[in-house]
């Protein structure tokens, strides 16, 4: 069972958080380097989460428990 068989407005919530995310990084002037380095990504693939390339995740949006 996937979060989407549970939560089936998953993807528009993941898009909304990024869209958000965004938003916020840019309004402050937060670099995708930045940000990325206190999320613990790459900046890469933060830039793929906000192209909505590549899915934000349940463990990035949360945190990972570690």
């Amino acid at each position: 069972m996937s979060i989407r068989d549970v939560f089936p407005e998953y993807d528009a919530f993941e898009k909304g958080v990024v869209v958000e995310l965004r938003e916020q990084r840019r309004k402050r002037d937060i670099t995708l380097k930045e940000i990325s380095g206190k999320l613990g990504l790459h900046s890469n693939t933060l830039s793929r989460c906000e192209n909505h390339v590549l899915g934000l995740g349940l463990d990035v949006l949360y945190g990972s428990g570690t």
